[in-house]
């Protein structure tokens, strides 16, 4: 049985999950008298909804809460329509929902929270800004709320006595959020209010030489990059559009000089276990003459793949325009101040992607499947689908074995070639995946279709801007 990589997304953080059992209703034969229970109060239902919805079973929570809004409205049970509809990836349901529950109740916290994160999905970081300030307003006992808010409180003290906030609020129903918030005050106290990962070289453009990554055939899976750590030995790291920052396996961090800040779990797709790391310092990372300052890399435990010594998300890159051309080898960095920078005009070749903390989405179909937000991934050797996205009656193939970021994906299986519509553009993957992306779809709190991996995306250059949200195609793939 083949078996392939496929890394997405990673990050630090860790996923609760609540299970609940569904509420039944009270039957009764007619003209027999029975003593019917009590309705169930609003606040009830949105709890049991709410539990449904952590553990991801999304219709069954979005079948109760519709079913009590039909028995009348209520501004938490519409509040709560509205996460559900976040979750899945229907924005204007949402905000319809969350404008509803305004509309009763001007007071409601998690209204304004939530129309807050449609906006900031939609790249507008400003009326995000707002809107999250004035949930926290109302409500700054929520740890959705606090930490929305936080993301955007500059002043270093502050931000600390937020995330402890966080980990009182947290400490006896939430563990995990209690111990990632104070991971991330202890990172925010070593670096004593300092920005991570500034740029220590000229702002200017920079033109950065990929090689081709082929851990197991002679086919190319993805593409690397050379990068030095604290002036060590040189690194070769897999350019991963759907990873955030940079990981690093064990292997190679040994003699670096890395300062260890937190442990760590790694987390994405694949088996829970093997996810231990640790989150270091670095005094700089030079990829050539590009250079940053007192990086946080994150250290496996680890190997998540031979052939390379660890993963380099595009974030990292952020404050350029980010030109991807694996047929030449080049990975291109524009200043946003230069005028090859400009935003595209609105062609075919421009798509416009949901954002999700430095991951891009873009709304794609597959023909004679469903519509659905596929996540842009360089480091998936494969475009993956999940069946529900698929056409219904697509047979599925031979099982795959896939390996995450977590260990082995099991469930894969190889289906025929697809036609994808993406915007204006029509792309084409030979070998695509069918994938259960249920687990990655949680841990990123939005139903995810797809992913469009290097198979496709290595087919044709391409620029993404992660401060706009705009994915440009020089061509469609073919």
């Amino acid at each position: 049985m083949p078996r392939f990589q496929l890394f997405t997304p990673i990050a630090i953080g860790l996923l609760m999950a609540l299970a609940s059992g569904a509420a039944r209703a009270a039957e009764g034969s007619a003209g027999v008298a029975v003593n019917l229970p009590a309705p169930i109060p609003p606040a009830a239902t949105a709890s049991r909804a709410r539990q449904l919805l952590n553990a991801g079973q999304t219709d069954l929570a979005e079948r109760m809460v519709r079913a009590a809004l039909a028995a009348g409205a209520d501004d938490s049970l519409l509040c709560l329509s509205g996460e559900i509809q976040f979750r899945l990836a229907r924005f204007p349901e949402a905000a319809r929902a969350y404008e509803a529950a305004i509309a009763l109740n001007p007071d409601n916290a998690r209204a304004w929270w939530g129309l807050g994160r449609i906006e900031q999905a939609n790249f507008r970081e400003q009326r995000a800004r707002d809107l999250f300030s004035r949930a926290f307003g109302l409500n700054h006992r929520d740890i959705d709320i606090i930490l929305a808010y936080a993301d955007f409180v500059t002043d270093p003290a502050s931000k600390s006595i937020l995330l402890d906030n966080v980990a009182r609020l947290a400490r006896v129903d939430q563990p995990e959020r209690a111990e990632r918030a104070v991971a991330q005050r202890l990172i925010q106290e070593r670096l004593r209010g300092r920005t991570p990962g500034r740029l220590a070289s000229p702002y200017a453009a920079y033109r950065l030489p990929l090689s081709g990554f082929r851990p197991n055939t002679s086919a190319q899976d993805g593409i690397l990059v050379t990068a030095r750590i604290n002036g060590g030995k040189p690194l070769r790291l897999l350019v991963d559009t759907g990873a955030r920052g940079i990981v690093i396996y064990a292997r190679a961090a040994r003699n670096l000089g890395l300062e260890t800040i937190v442990a760590s779990r790694l987390t994405g797709l694949g088996d829970p276990g093997g996810g231990e790391s640790r989150v270091v310092l670095a005094r700089r990372v030079e990829f050539g003459d590009l250079a940053f300052d007192e990086c946080l890399v994150e250290v496996s435990e680890r190997s998540l793949t031979a052939g390379a010594d660890g993963v380099l998300g595009a974030d990292v890159f952020g404050r350029f325009k980010i030109g991807v051309d694996a047929r030449e080898g080049v990975l291109q960095l524009t200043p946003f101040d230069d005028p090859a920078a400009a935003p595209p005009n609105v062609s075919q070749a421009s798509v416009t992607a949901v954002g999700m903390r430095n991951l891009l989405l873009l709304k794609a179909r597959v023909e004679g499947g469903k519509e659905g937000l596929f996540l842009v991934d360089t480091g998936a050797a494969f475009t993956a689908v999940s069946r529900e996205y698929l056409p219904p009656a697509l047979p599925l193939g031979r099982p795959v074995e896939l390996q995450g970021a977590q260990g082995p994906v099991g469930g894969a299986f190889r289906v025929a070639p697809l036609a994808f519509r993406v915007g204006g553009l029509a792309l084409v993957e030979h070998a695509p995946l069918a994938v259960d992306l249920r687990s990655i779809s949680q841990l990123e709190g939005i139903e995810i279709a797809g992913i469009l991996g290097f198979s496709m995306l290595g087919k044709t250059q391409f620029t993404i801007d992660l401060r706009a949200g705009i994915v440009e195609f020089a061509r469609a793939a073919r």
